[in-house]
């Protein structure tokens, strides 16, 4: 199967997860908690299928280092994403997040010395197109609205940078091969840092505290999508450009949007709508002809 099917899977089974993030907050589930679950079902079924076909890793050392910022900057990401979205509508935190495509268009470019046709340069330029329509101006809210949003906004730029330095690792260990030892590796040390973080995390109401087994069987929802994802993404970097397969799995979250203006009711206005018709013709110009 070519890298762009595979970026295109990692499109559509990434972005149903990012809706669950979406559930979560909506539900007043407790990010960490959640996130605790879905790395470690991600961990556990990585391990198991590994386990099936072992093989030896090739410089272990430099294989663990991207694991560990991998699994550290993704944590990192996901509970800034849910904190985000209790503040923030889902058609704003997500776009406004995945223009971290920026920075990683910049690593590809200059430390990697990738080239692409014509095509797909002006599909990256219609994706930061659609990153800055989604993320347009909002209605006017109060001062105490505006308050926790403010507080939000910090979560979205931590998840912008954080979202960047995962996507890199993650081209950069799969280009070594052992994709399934990579993701066992990085959700192992992923459920210990989201582990550190539920210890961490501060008191966060009752309800969540009444609600711990939807927050779990949620976590394993999401942490099922994500293992199929993210190994269609990592099989998709080993095959294709950084700057393109990033380009496409950034635009994952129109899924995310989509699925929360049907079932949440969020309304989408006209730089919404022409958002994902200029994200569809960039997902076709990134293909390359």
């Amino acid at each position: 199967m070519s890298w762009y099917l595979f970026a295109l899977l990692a499109f559509f089974l990434i972005g149903t997860q990012r809706f669950l993030y979406k559930v979560a907050a909506s539900s007043g589930l407790s990010p960490s908690r959640t996130t605790f679950s879905f790395m470690l079902t991600v961990a556990l079924l990585s391990g198991l299928l590994y386990s099936l076909q072992p093989a030896p890793l090739a410089s272990p050392v430099w294989f663990t280092f991207l694991a560990l910022v991998n699994s550290a900057s993704f944590v990192s990401a996901t509970l800034a994403h849910i904190r985000a979205l209790r503040h923030i509508s889902a058609a704003v935190v997500f776009p406004v997040i995945r223009l971290n495509i920026v920075l990683v268009l910049l690593f590809s470019t200059l430390v990697l010395s990738e080239s692409l046709s014509p095509w797909q340069w002006m599909g990256v330029g219609l994706s930061v197109l659609a990153f800055v329509l989604f993320s347009g101006p909002r209605e006017e809210v109060s001062d105490a609205v505006r308050s926790a949003r403010g507080k939000a906004w910090a979560q979205v730029g931590l998840a912008t940078f954080a979202g960047a330095a995962a996507t890199i690792s993650s081209k950069l260990a799969a280009e070594m091969g052992n994709l399934l030892a990579f993701i066992a590796l990085s959700y192992a040390l992923s459920t210990g840092f989201s582990w550190l973080a539920h210890i961490a995390a501060p008191p966060e109401g009752e309800e969540a505290a009444q609600r711990h087994a939807a927050a779990v069987w949620l976590g394993i929802g999401i942490g099922v999508l994500n293992l199929a994802g993210f190994y269609c993404f990592l099989q998709a970097l080993s095959l294709g450009p950084l700057a393109v397969v990033a380009s496409i799995n950034g635009m994952h979250f129109v899924v995310a949007v989509v699925l929360s203006v049907l079932l949440y009711r969020e309304r989408p206005g006209k730089a919404v709508i022409t958002g994902i018709g200029v994200t569809v013709a960039a997902l076709i110009l990134l293909k390359g002809f």
